[in-house]
């Protein structure tokens, strides 16, 4: 979102659920005892069209420091600035990108067609300590989004 503010685009994000969640299969993933996760959901649109560009969904451990969030919600309506407030700073991690065919109900709610491909990221950010404190699956239309690395 950063990368298309700079590119003079309007974004606008709406989040679609902010809840604590069981997810067995990615605590075990992530070598976690404890499946309870707070799901953030969140969709990016254009702001002059309404047209939607993506949709991100994190799973954050349920910690302490997190523990009020599907109560108060993100702070200044960002989950870097409610990540680092609680102390949570990415320090390294993992990602990897595929292309995504959407399946009916994420093409509904972006407004695509079933099938449309959508390239989707997988992102891993774990503490300095190396405990995992992020995991975030998007969906981002391809016209509006690319990957660059550098190594």
């Amino acid at each position: 979102s950063r990368a298309l503010a700079d590119a003079g685009a309007r974004v606008e994000t709406r989040t679609l659920r902010i809840e604590l969640v069981e997810d067995m299969a990615l605590a075990r993933g992530l070598g976690l005892a404890d499946s309870a996760f707070i799901a953030v959901d969140r969709m990016r649109s254009l702001a002059d069209t309404g047209r939607a560009i993506s949709i991100e969904r994190s799973r954050l451990p349920f910690l302490p420091e997190l523990e009020d969030l599907p109560l108060r919600g993100l702070r200044d309506g960002s989950l870097h600035e409610t990540m680092r407030a609680a102390g949570l700073v990415p320090d390294h991690g993992e990602e990897w990108a595929d292309i995504h065919r959407l399946g009916a109900a994420d093409a509904a709610l972006l407004g695509y067609d079933e099938g449309t491909a959508f390239l989707r990221t997988r992102r891993l950010a774990r503490a300095a300590d190396g405990r995992p404190i992020e995991h975030v699956v998007s969906l981002l239309d391809p016209a509006h989004f690319a990957l660059h690395l550098e190594f």
